[in-house]
């Protein structure tokens, strides 16, 4: 049972990084065949309210 113990957590983390690898290239393929995923970040709305860089109103 010790055997399992050591080893199992070792062979999870081993598959986990060979499947995350290959989910990895495929995405990779297909981003490149559709053009992948675009993202668009407004900060319109902190400025309008008047928050700084900290993330608090100015005045604070």
């Amino acid at each position: 049972m010790l055997f399992f113990a050591i080893l199992g957590p070792v062979f999870y983390g081993v598959l986990g990084f060979i499947f995350t690898a290959i989910a990895c290239l495929v995405y990779n393929l297909l981003a490149g065949w559709i053009g992948g995923i675009e993202v668009e970040l407004d900060d319109s709305h902190g400025q309008a309210q008047g928050y700084g860089a900290s993330g608090y109103p100015a005045s604070y």
